[in-house]
Protein backbone atom coordinates (compact mmCIF):
# COMPACT_ATOMS: atom_id res chain seq x y z
CA UNK A 1 0.00 0.00 0.00
CA UNK A 2 1.46 3.21 -1.09
CA UNK A 3 2.93 5.15 1.69
CA UNK A 4 1.29 8.35 0.81
CA UNK A 5 -1.89 6.85 1.62
CA UNK A 6 -0.63 5.08 5.05
CA UNK A 7 0.46 8.66 6.13
CA UNK A 8 -2.31 10.64 5.46
CA UNK A 9 -2.98 13.58 7.99
CA UNK A 10 -6.49 14.21 9.45
CA UNK A 11 -6.28 17.97 9.90
CA UNK A 12 -9.62 17.88 12.19
CA UNK A 13 -11.40 15.80 14.96
CA UNK A 14 -14.49 15.39 12.74
CA UNK A 15 -12.57 13.87 9.80
CA UNK A 16 -10.10 11.90 11.95
CA UNK A 17 -13.24 10.42 13.73
CA UNK A 18 -14.99 9.73 10.86
CA UNK A 19 -11.88 8.07 9.08
CA UNK A 20 -11.05 6.27 12.04
CA UNK A 21 -15.14 5.03 12.45
CA UNK A 22 -15.01 3.62 8.74
CA UNK A 23 -12.27 1.63 9.49
CA UNK A 24 -13.57 0.50 12.69
CA UNK A 25 -16.71 -0.42 11.30
CA UNK A 26 -15.07 -2.65 9.33
CA UNK A 27 -12.71 -4.54 11.95
CA UNK A 28 -16.19 -4.49 13.86
CA UNK A 29 -17.61 -6.57 10.84
CA UNK A 30 -15.11 -8.77 10.67
CA UNK A 31 -15.00 -9.13 14.53
CA UNK A 32 -18.91 -10.11 14.13
CA UNK A 33 -17.21 -12.74 10.86
CA UNK A 34 -15.29 -14.25 13.62
CA UNK A 35 -17.87 -14.54 16.22
CA UNK A 36 -20.20 -16.22 13.95
CA UNK A 37 -17.57 -18.79 13.17
CA UNK A 38 -16.93 -19.68 16.21
CA UNK A 39 -21.04 -19.75 17.14
CA UNK A 40 -20.91 -21.87 14.49
CA UNK A 41 -18.55 -24.59 15.05
CA UNK A 42 -18.42 -24.66 18.93
CA UNK A 43 -21.39 -22.45 20.65
CA UNK A 44 -21.75 -21.33 23.78
CA UNK A 45 -19.71 -24.05 25.29
CA UNK A 46 -16.58 -25.06 27.53
CA UNK A 47 -13.93 -24.79 24.11
CA UNK A 48 -15.20 -21.39 23.64
CA UNK A 49 -15.50 -20.85 27.24
CA UNK A 50 -11.53 -21.65 27.39
CA UNK A 51 -10.49 -19.50 24.47
CA UNK A 52 -12.11 -16.20 25.73
CA UNK A 53 -10.35 -17.11 30.12
CA UNK A 54 -7.20 -17.98 27.52
CA UNK A 55 -7.03 -13.93 26.89
CA UNK A 56 -7.64 -12.39 30.53
CA UNK A 57 -3.50 -13.43 31.58
CA UNK A 58 -1.85 -12.30 27.69
CA UNK A 59 -4.38 -8.85 27.98
CA UNK A 60 -3.34 -8.18 32.07
CA UNK A 61 0.20 -8.04 30.70
CA UNK A 62 -0.50 -5.96 27.76
CA UNK A 63 -2.40 -3.76 29.31
CA UNK A 64 -0.32 -3.04 32.39
CA UNK A 65 2.93 -2.64 30.78
CA UNK A 66 2.29 -0.91 27.92
CA UNK A 67 -0.92 0.61 27.10
CA UNK A 68 -0.79 2.24 30.68
CA UNK A 69 2.49 3.93 29.21
CA UNK A 70 1.16 5.32 26.00
CA UNK A 71 -2.53 6.30 26.89
CA UNK A 72 -1.15 8.38 30.31
CA UNK A 73 1.97 9.82 28.97
CA UNK A 74 3.50 8.73 25.81
CA UNK A 75 1.25 10.78 23.50
CA UNK A 76 1.26 14.18 25.50
CA UNK A 77 5.10 14.24 26.10
CA UNK A 78 6.07 13.18 22.71
CA UNK A 79 3.40 15.64 21.11
CA UNK A 80 4.93 18.40 23.21
CA UNK A 81 8.66 17.13 22.62
CA UNK A 82 8.26 16.68 18.92
CA UNK A 83 6.44 20.58 18.41
CA UNK A 84 10.08 21.76 20.38
CA UNK A 85 12.84 19.84 18.63
CA UNK A 86 11.44 18.33 15.71
CA UNK A 87 10.24 14.73 14.46
CA UNK A 88 13.79 13.58 13.37
CA UNK A 89 15.03 14.62 17.37
CA UNK A 90 12.23 12.42 18.67
CA UNK A 91 12.77 8.98 16.99
CA UNK A 92 15.07 8.01 19.95
CA UNK A 93 11.85 8.33 22.60
CA UNK A 94 9.84 5.80 20.32
CA UNK A 95 13.11 4.00 20.18
CA UNK A 96 13.60 3.74 23.57
CA UNK A 97 9.87 2.93 24.47
CA UNK A 98 9.92 0.31 22.32
CA UNK A 99 13.45 -1.40 24.01
CA UNK A 100 12.20 -0.98 27.50
CA UNK A 101 8.75 -2.48 27.02
CA UNK A 102 10.21 -5.22 24.64
CA UNK A 103 12.48 -6.25 27.70
CA UNK A 104 9.92 -6.24 30.16
CA UNK A 105 7.00 -7.86 28.26
CA UNK A 106 9.50 -10.87 27.07
CA UNK A 107 10.70 -11.42 30.60
CA UNK A 108 6.72 -11.11 31.55
CA UNK A 109 5.82 -13.65 29.38
CA UNK A 110 8.65 -16.39 29.79
CA UNK A 111 7.56 -15.62 33.64
CA UNK A 112 3.65 -16.57 33.26
CA UNK A 113 4.53 -19.09 30.45
CA UNK A 114 5.90 -21.34 33.47
CA UNK A 115 2.94 -20.62 35.91
CA UNK A 116 0.45 -20.42 33.30
CA UNK A 117 -1.48 -23.61 34.77
CA UNK A 118 -1.90 -22.28 38.38
CA UNK A 119 -3.06 -18.65 37.18
CA UNK A 120 -5.97 -20.30 35.15
CA UNK A 121 -7.38 -21.88 38.39
CA UNK A 122 -7.49 -18.31 39.75
CA UNK A 123 -8.71 -17.03 36.55
CA UNK A 124 -11.81 -19.59 35.79
CA UNK A 125 -11.84 -21.83 38.89
CA UNK A 126 -15.02 -23.20 38.07
CA UNK A 127 -13.94 -24.93 34.59
CA UNK A 128 -13.91 -28.88 34.26
CA UNK A 129 -10.30 -29.89 34.12
CA UNK A 130 -10.78 -30.61 30.12
CA UNK A 131 -11.40 -26.98 29.77
CA UNK A 132 -8.67 -26.09 32.46
CA UNK A 133 -6.38 -27.69 30.41
CA UNK A 134 -7.49 -26.24 27.10
CA UNK A 135 -7.42 -22.76 28.78
CA UNK A 136 -4.01 -23.11 29.41
CA UNK A 137 -2.77 -24.45 25.92
CA UNK A 138 -4.28 -21.56 24.45
CA UNK A 139 -2.77 -19.07 26.93
CA UNK A 140 0.73 -20.15 26.79
CA UNK A 141 0.86 -19.90 23.00
CA UNK A 142 -1.19 -16.22 23.10
CA UNK A 143 1.53 -15.56 25.52
CA UNK A 144 3.34 -14.07 22.23
CA UNK A 145 0.73 -11.78 21.16
CA UNK A 146 1.26 -9.33 23.80
CA UNK A 147 4.76 -8.76 22.39
CA UNK A 148 3.65 -7.79 18.97
CA UNK A 149 0.72 -5.70 20.04
CA UNK A 150 3.00 -3.50 22.92
CA UNK A 151 5.57 -3.32 20.05
CA UNK A 152 2.46 -2.21 17.56
CA UNK A 153 1.07 0.26 20.19
CA UNK A 154 3.86 2.50 20.73
CA UNK A 155 4.24 2.89 16.93
CA UNK A 156 0.53 3.55 17.02
CA UNK A 157 0.74 6.28 19.84
CA UNK A 158 3.86 7.74 17.48
CA UNK A 159 1.29 7.82 14.71
CA UNK A 160 -1.67 8.95 16.80
CA UNK A 161 0.25 11.81 17.89
CA UNK A 162 1.25 12.89 13.67
CA UNK A 163 -2.38 13.07 13.34
CA UNK A 164 -1.89 9.74 10.82
CA UNK A 165 -5.42 8.01 11.75
CA UNK A 166 -5.69 5.56 8.54
CA UNK A 167 -3.06 2.97 9.24
CA UNK A 168 -4.06 3.32 13.23
CA UNK A 169 -7.26 2.24 12.48
CA UNK A 170 -6.12 -0.16 9.84
CA UNK A 171 -4.19 -2.70 12.02
CA UNK A 172 -7.05 -3.66 13.79
CA UNK A 173 -9.16 -4.97 10.65
CA UNK A 174 -5.62 -7.25 10.50
CA UNK A 175 -6.03 -8.45 13.74
CA UNK A 176 -9.18 -9.60 13.52
CA UNK A 177 -8.56 -11.05 9.75
CA UNK A 178 -5.31 -13.31 11.47
CA UNK A 179 -7.84 -14.69 14.08
CA UNK A 180 -10.33 -15.54 11.28
CA UNK A 181 -7.17 -17.47 10.04
CA UNK A 182 -6.60 -19.21 13.16
CA UNK A 183 -10.35 -20.40 13.10
CA UNK A 184 -10.38 -21.33 9.79
CA UNK A 185 -6.87 -22.48 8.09
CA UNK A 186 -5.21 -22.96 11.12
CA UNK A 187 -8.18 -24.57 12.73
CA UNK A 188 -8.63 -27.31 9.99
CA UNK A 189 -5.02 -28.22 9.55
CA UNK A 190 -3.36 -27.83 13.56
CA UNK A 191 -6.67 -28.38 15.39
CA UNK A 192 -7.96 -26.59 18.48
CA UNK A 193 -5.17 -24.93 19.35
CA UNK A 194 -4.53 -23.00 16.14
CA UNK A 195 -7.15 -20.84 17.15
CA UNK A 196 -4.25 -19.58 19.66
CA UNK A 197 -1.86 -19.22 16.79
CA UNK A 198 -4.27 -17.04 14.55
CA UNK A 199 -4.70 -14.53 17.50
CA UNK A 200 -0.39 -14.36 17.17
CA UNK A 201 -1.06 -13.80 13.55
CA UNK A 202 -3.17 -10.86 13.88
CA UNK A 203 -0.95 -9.73 16.26
CA UNK A 204 1.88 -9.98 14.07
CA UNK A 205 -0.23 -8.29 11.41
CA UNK A 206 -1.09 -5.39 13.64
CA UNK A 207 2.42 -4.43 14.70
CA UNK A 208 3.76 -4.67 10.65
CA UNK A 209 1.37 -2.60 9.00
CA UNK A 210 2.37 0.49 11.84
CA UNK A 211 6.06 -0.26 11.39
CA UNK A 212 5.63 -0.13 7.47
CA UNK A 213 3.77 3.16 7.93
CA UNK A 214 6.12 4.92 10.40
CA UNK A 215 9.23 3.49 8.76
CA UNK A 216 7.87 6.03 5.76
CA UNK A 217 8.35 9.16 8.14
CA UNK A 218 12.27 8.34 8.44
CA UNK A 219 11.59 6.17 11.83
CA UNK A 220 14.24 3.10 12.29
CA UNK A 221 14.47 0.47 14.66
CA UNK A 222 16.78 0.56 17.20
CA UNK A 223 17.79 -0.81 20.10
CA UNK A 224 18.33 2.32 23.04
CA UNK A 225 17.75 1.89 27.25
CA UNK A 226 18.37 6.28 27.05
CA UNK A 227 16.87 7.29 29.99
CA UNK A 228 16.38 11.19 29.04
CA UNK A 229 13.98 13.24 30.66
CA UNK A 230 11.03 12.83 28.20
CA UNK A 231 11.21 9.19 28.51
CA UNK A 232 11.53 9.33 32.82
CA UNK A 233 8.10 11.83 32.16
CA UNK A 234 6.62 8.94 30.48
CA UNK A 235 7.76 6.13 33.15
CA UNK A 236 6.65 8.99 35.83
CA UNK A 237 2.76 9.37 34.23
CA UNK A 238 2.42 5.73 33.34
CA UNK A 239 2.84 4.43 37.09
CA UNK A 240 -0.22 5.82 38.30
CA UNK A 241 -2.36 4.31 35.08
CA UNK A 242 -0.44 0.61 35.45
CA UNK A 243 -2.47 0.89 39.14
CA UNK A 244 -5.21 2.05 37.22
CA UNK A 245 -4.90 -0.54 34.65
CA UNK A 246 -4.21 -3.00 37.15
CA UNK A 247 -6.71 -2.28 39.14
CA UNK A 248 -9.45 -2.95 35.99
CA UNK A 249 -7.60 -6.02 34.82
CA UNK A 250 -8.08 -7.80 38.15
CA UNK A 251 -11.78 -6.72 37.97
CA UNK A 252 -11.98 -8.33 34.46
CA UNK A 253 -10.38 -11.24 35.89
CA UNK A 254 -12.53 -11.48 38.68
CA UNK A 255 -15.63 -11.22 36.29
CA UNK A 256 -14.31 -14.13 34.48
CA UNK A 257 -13.83 -16.34 37.69
CA UNK A 258 -17.60 -15.18 39.15
CA UNK A 259 -18.66 -15.65 35.00
CA UNK A 260 -17.04 -19.47 35.50
CA UNK A 261 -19.27 -20.57 38.09
CA UNK A 262 -22.38 -19.91 36.13
CA UNK A 263 -23.95 -22.74 34.20
CA UNK A 264 -21.56 -23.67 31.35
CA UNK A 265 -21.32 -21.11 28.29
CA UNK A 266 -21.85 -18.32 30.15
CA UNK A 267 -18.02 -16.86 29.57
CA UNK A 268 -19.05 -17.08 26.09
CA UNK A 269 -21.97 -15.33 25.79
CA UNK A 270 -20.94 -12.69 28.32
CA UNK A 271 -17.53 -12.18 25.77
CA UNK A 272 -20.10 -12.65 22.58
CA UNK A 273 -22.55 -10.29 23.98
CA UNK A 274 -19.77 -7.75 24.89
CA UNK A 275 -17.96 -8.09 21.38
CA UNK A 276 -21.26 -7.10 19.84
CA UNK A 277 -22.03 -4.04 22.45
CA UNK A 278 -18.14 -2.78 21.93
CA UNK A 279 -19.26 -2.48 17.90
CA UNK A 280 -21.06 0.95 18.28
CA UNK A 281 -18.80 2.02 21.15
CA UNK A 282 -15.87 1.56 19.01
CA UNK A 283 -17.08 2.84 15.92
CA UNK A 284 -18.20 6.34 17.88
CA UNK A 285 -17.13 7.01 21.37
CA UNK A 286 -13.28 5.57 20.89
CA UNK A 287 -13.31 6.88 17.71
CA UNK A 288 -13.65 9.98 18.37
CA UNK A 289 -12.04 9.88 21.68
CA UNK A 290 -8.57 8.83 20.15
CA UNK A 291 -9.29 11.45 17.51
CA UNK A 292 -9.61 14.05 20.04
CA UNK A 293 -7.00 13.81 22.63
CA UNK A 294 -4.26 15.44 20.82
CA UNK A 295 -5.90 18.36 19.93
CA UNK A 296 -7.45 17.92 24.11
CA UNK A 297 -3.73 17.68 25.01
CA UNK A 298 -2.32 20.91 22.83
CA UNK A 299 -5.63 22.89 24.33
CA UNK A 300 -4.25 21.62 28.03
CA UNK A 301 -1.15 23.68 27.04
CA UNK A 302 -3.07 26.48 26.60
CA UNK A 303 -3.53 29.37 29.01
CA UNK A 304 -7.38 29.99 28.22
CA UNK A 305 -8.21 26.32 27.80
CA UNK A 306 -10.67 27.69 25.06
CA UNK A 307 -9.17 24.76 22.31
CA UNK A 308 -9.77 22.31 25.41
CA UNK A 309 -13.22 23.63 26.26
CA UNK A 310 -14.69 23.85 22.67
CA UNK A 311 -12.95 20.13 21.43
CA UNK A 312 -14.27 18.61 24.58
CA UNK A 313 -17.59 19.89 24.62
CA UNK A 314 -18.14 19.42 21.19
CA UNK A 315 -16.86 15.37 21.09
CA UNK A 316 -18.79 15.12 24.47
CA UNK A 317 -22.37 15.74 22.42
CA UNK A 318 -21.16 13.83 19.36
CA UNK A 319 -20.78 10.63 21.11
CA UNK A 320 -23.71 11.43 23.03
CA UNK A 321 -25.40 11.91 20.11
CA UNK A 322 -24.60 8.61 18.40
CA UNK A 323 -24.50 5.93 21.46
CA UNK A 324 -28.04 7.39 22.64
CA UNK A 325 -29.97 6.00 19.66
CA UNK A 326 -27.78 2.81 19.67
CA UNK A 327 -29.33 2.23 23.32
CA UNK A 328 -32.47 1.98 21.70
CA UNK A 329 -31.62 -0.05 19.19
CA UNK A 330 -29.57 -2.88 21.26
CA UNK A 331 -32.94 -3.00 23.83
CA UNK A 332 -35.77 -3.64 21.54
CA UNK A 333 -33.64 -5.54 18.70
CA UNK A 334 -31.27 -7.30 21.07
CA UNK A 335 -33.06 -11.00 20.32
CA UNK A 336 -32.83 -9.97 16.52
CA UNK A 337 -29.59 -8.51 16.79
CA UNK A 338 -27.95 -11.67 18.49
CA UNK A 339 -29.84 -14.35 16.51
CA UNK A 340 -29.02 -12.87 12.70
CA UNK A 341 -25.27 -12.58 13.71
CA UNK A 342 -24.65 -15.61 15.99
CA UNK A 343 -27.93 -17.76 14.99
CA UNK A 344 -26.47 -20.94 12.79
CA UNK A 345 -24.67 -24.18 13.72
CA UNK A 346 -24.07 -25.70 17.67
CA UNK A 347 -25.43 -21.88 18.48
CA UNK A 348 -28.76 -22.78 19.81
CA UNK A 349 -32.12 -20.71 21.23
CA UNK A 350 -30.51 -21.52 25.07
CA UNK A 351 -27.49 -19.91 23.90
CA UNK A 352 -29.36 -16.74 21.88
CA UNK A 353 -31.77 -15.99 25.09
CA UNK A 354 -28.14 -15.97 27.31
CA UNK A 355 -26.28 -13.93 24.85
CA UNK A 356 -29.23 -11.09 23.90
CA UNK A 357 -30.23 -10.78 28.15
CA UNK A 358 -26.61 -10.21 28.48
CA UNK A 359 -26.08 -7.97 25.64
CA UNK A 360 -29.31 -5.41 26.86
CA UNK A 361 -27.43 -5.24 30.58
CA UNK A 362 -24.72 -3.67 28.29
CA UNK A 363 -26.84 -1.35 26.16
CA UNK A 364 -28.14 0.54 28.65
CA UNK A 365 -24.91 1.72 29.58
CA UNK A 366 -23.58 2.64 26.53
CA UNK A 367 -23.44 6.64 26.95
CA UNK A 368 -21.77 5.82 29.71
CA UNK A 369 -19.24 3.25 28.58
CA UNK A 370 -18.80 5.42 25.64
CA UNK A 371 -18.06 8.53 27.81
CA UNK A 372 -15.18 6.95 29.89
CA UNK A 373 -12.70 7.11 27.04
CA UNK A 374 -13.30 10.40 26.55
CA UNK A 375 -12.88 11.65 29.97
CA UNK A 376 -10.15 9.82 30.88
CA UNK A 377 -8.26 11.47 27.97
CA UNK A 378 -9.11 14.80 29.76
CA UNK A 379 -7.45 14.09 32.29
CA UNK A 380 -4.34 12.38 30.53
CA UNK A 381 -4.10 15.75 28.23
CA UNK A 382 -4.15 18.00 31.82
CA UNK A 383 -0.88 15.33 32.87
CA UNK A 384 -2.73 13.86 35.43
CA UNK A 385 -3.08 10.27 35.81
CA UNK A 386 -3.59 10.09 39.82
CA UNK A 387 -7.40 10.92 39.96
CA UNK A 388 -8.46 8.40 36.97
CA UNK A 389 -7.16 5.46 38.51
CA UNK A 390 -8.63 6.46 42.16
CA UNK A 391 -12.00 7.20 41.04
CA UNK A 392 -11.64 3.45 38.89
CA UNK A 393 -10.57 1.24 41.76
CA UNK A 394 -13.92 2.86 43.33
CA UNK A 395 -16.25 2.18 40.07
CA UNK A 396 -14.03 -1.30 39.83
CA UNK A 397 -15.27 -1.97 43.48
CA UNK A 398 -18.91 -1.06 42.50
CA UNK A 399 -18.84 -3.09 38.83
CA UNK A 400 -17.55 -6.84 41.20
CA UNK A 401 -20.19 -5.80 44.17
CA UNK A 402 -23.09 -5.44 41.46
CA UNK A 403 -21.73 -7.93 39.49
CA UNK A 404 -21.69 -10.52 42.16
CA UNK A 405 -25.06 -9.56 43.41
CA UNK A 406 -26.92 -9.85 40.45
CA UNK A 407 -25.08 -12.96 38.68
CA UNK A 408 -26.33 -14.72 41.60
CA UNK A 409 -29.98 -13.78 41.18
CA UNK A 410 -30.39 -13.45 37.20
CA UNK A 411 -27.23 -15.43 36.12
CA UNK A 412 -24.53 -13.85 33.49
CA UNK A 413 -26.83 -10.51 32.40
CA UNK A 414 -26.02 -9.59 35.85
CA UNK A 415 -22.34 -9.39 35.42
CA UNK A 416 -22.94 -6.84 32.64
CA UNK A 417 -25.00 -5.15 34.30
CA UNK A 418 -22.35 -4.45 36.85
CA UNK A 419 -20.30 -3.54 34.07
CA UNK A 420 -22.85 -0.88 33.12
CA UNK A 421 -23.76 0.78 36.96
CA UNK A 422 -20.15 0.93 37.44
CA UNK A 423 -19.40 2.65 34.21
CA UNK A 424 -22.35 4.96 35.29
CA UNK A 425 -20.79 6.20 38.74
CA UNK A 426 -17.15 6.26 36.97
CA UNK A 427 -18.54 8.78 34.62
CA UNK A 428 -19.91 10.49 37.03
CA UNK A 429 -16.93 10.69 39.50
CA UNK A 430 -14.82 11.82 36.28
CA UNK A 431 -16.24 14.58 35.29
CA UNK A 432 -17.19 16.12 39.01
CA UNK A 433 -13.29 16.23 39.16
CA UNK A 434 -12.39 17.78 35.57
CA UNK A 435 -14.61 20.66 36.01
CA UNK A 436 -12.31 22.33 38.74
CA UNK A 437 -9.11 21.53 36.27
CA UNK A 438 -10.53 23.55 33.12
CA UNK A 439 -12.24 27.23 32.92
CA UNK A 440 -15.64 25.68 31.68
CA UNK A 441 -17.08 22.44 30.33
CA UNK A 442 -19.72 24.16 28.25
CA UNK A 443 -22.29 21.87 30.49
CA UNK A 444 -25.00 24.33 30.21
CA UNK A 445 -24.74 23.62 26.01
CA UNK A 446 -24.08 19.61 26.64
CA UNK A 447 -27.43 19.66 28.80
CA UNK A 448 -29.28 21.26 26.46
CA UNK A 449 -28.05 19.01 23.92
CA UNK A 450 -28.59 16.04 25.85
CA UNK A 451 -32.01 17.05 26.69
CA UNK A 452 -33.10 16.94 22.78
CA UNK A 453 -31.30 13.94 22.03
CA UNK A 454 -33.30 11.83 24.63
CA UNK A 455 -36.52 13.33 23.89
CA UNK A 456 -35.99 12.24 20.19
CA UNK A 457 -34.38 8.94 21.39
CA UNK A 458 -37.86 8.40 23.22
CA UNK A 459 -40.03 8.94 20.29
CA UNK A 460 -37.99 6.56 18.10
CA UNK A 461 -38.35 3.88 21.20
CA UNK A 462 -42.20 4.25 20.94
CA UNK A 463 -42.02 3.99 17.51
CA UNK A 464 -40.04 1.07 17.20
CA UNK A 465 -41.81 -0.96 19.62
CA UNK A 466 -44.93 -0.11 17.77
CA UNK A 467 -44.04 -1.05 14.45
CA UNK A 468 -42.40 -4.62 15.73
CA UNK A 469 -45.49 -6.74 16.06
CA UNK A 470 -46.82 -5.58 12.78
CA UNK A 471 -43.85 -6.07 10.67
CA UNK A 472 -43.34 -9.60 12.00
CA UNK A 473 -46.42 -10.67 11.06
CA UNK A 474 -45.19 -9.63 7.11
CA UNK A 475 -42.18 -11.52 7.41
CA UNK A 476 -41.22 -15.47 8.30
CA UNK A 477 -39.58 -14.86 11.66
CA UNK A 478 -38.61 -18.70 11.79
CA UNK A 479 -35.94 -17.64 9.07
CA UNK A 480 -32.82 -15.62 9.59
CA UNK A 481 -33.84 -13.46 6.64
CA UNK A 482 -37.15 -12.24 7.99
CA UNK A 483 -35.59 -11.52 11.44
CA UNK A 484 -33.10 -9.71 9.40
CA UNK A 485 -35.82 -7.83 7.79
CA UNK A 486 -37.72 -7.29 10.58
CA UNK A 487 -34.66 -5.70 12.12
CA UNK A 488 -34.09 -3.29 9.84
CA UNK A 489 -37.37 -2.24 8.89
CA UNK A 490 -38.15 -1.43 12.50
CA UNK A 491 -34.72 0.25 13.31
CA UNK A 492 -34.95 2.35 10.01
CA UNK A 493 -38.20 3.36 11.09
CA UNK A 494 -36.98 4.33 14.63
CA UNK A 495 -33.49 5.68 12.85
CA UNK A 496 -35.66 8.04 10.62
CA UNK A 497 -37.98 8.99 13.55
CA UNK A 498 -34.60 10.22 15.53
CA UNK A 499 -33.34 12.12 12.57
CA UNK A 500 -36.92 14.09 11.94
CA UNK A 501 -37.64 14.61 16.04
CA UNK A 502 -33.84 15.67 16.53
CA UNK A 503 -34.81 18.54 13.26
CA UNK A 504 -38.16 20.06 15.10
CA UNK A 505 -36.30 20.11 18.07
CA UNK A 506 -33.77 22.31 15.75
CA UNK A 507 -30.98 19.61 17.50
CA UNK A 508 -27.28 21.42 16.36
CA UNK A 509 -25.89 18.01 16.45
CA UNK A 510 -28.78 16.29 14.12
CA UNK A 511 -28.78 19.55 11.85
CA UNK A 512 -24.80 18.84 10.88
CA UNK A 513 -25.34 15.31 10.89
CA UNK A 514 -27.81 15.90 8.12
CA UNK A 515 -25.41 18.38 6.41
CA UNK A 516 -22.67 15.22 6.85
CA UNK A 517 -25.06 12.70 5.12
CA UNK A 518 -26.17 14.70 2.23
CA UNK A 519 -22.76 16.06 1.34
CA UNK A 520 -22.23 12.37 1.35
CA UNK A 521 -19.15 12.16 3.18
CA UNK A 522 -17.24 12.73 -0.31
CA UNK A 523 -14.33 14.87 0.93
CA UNK A 524 -13.04 14.81 4.54
CA UNK A 525 -12.09 18.57 4.33
CA UNK A 526 -15.95 19.85 4.21
CA UNK A 527 -16.66 18.60 7.51
CA UNK A 528 -16.26 21.31 10.36
CA UNK A 529 -13.08 21.31 12.56
CA UNK A 530 -15.25 21.45 15.70
CA UNK A 531 -19.34 20.59 15.46
CA UNK A 532 -19.36 24.59 16.85
CA UNK A 533 -18.20 26.19 14.00
CA UNK A 534 -21.42 24.95 12.35
CA UNK A 535 -23.72 27.68 13.97
CA UNK A 536 -25.25 28.44 16.87
CA UNK A 537 -28.00 26.17 18.97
Amino acid sequence: MPQRILNHISTSITGAAVLMAGATFLSRILGLIRDRIFAHQFGAGEILDAYYAAFKIPDLLFNLIILGALSAGFIPVFTKFRKTHGLKTSWPIVQTVLSLGSIVMATAAVFLFIFADPLMSIVAPGFSEAAHAQAVAFTRVMFLSPFFLGFSAVLGGALQSLRQFFVFALAPILYNGGIIVGATLFYSKMGIIGLAWGVVLGALLHAGIQYYALKGQGFTLQFSLKLTHEVKRILYLMAPRTLGLAVSQVSLIALTAITSTLSAGSISAFQLAHNIAFVPIGIFAVSYAVAAFPTLSEGAMEKTQETFTKSFSSTVRQVLFLMIPSTVLFVLLRAQIVRVLLGTGAFDWQDTVMTFDTLAMFAVGFAALGLVHLLVRGFYAFEDTKTPVVIAILAETIVLFVAYLASRVIGVQGIALGVSVGALVQVALLWAMLVPKTKALDGRRILISLFKMTVAALAMAVVMQVLKSPISSLVDMTTGLGIFIQACAVGLAGCITYVAVGLLLKSHEMHVFVRVVREKLIKIKILPHDITDAGGL
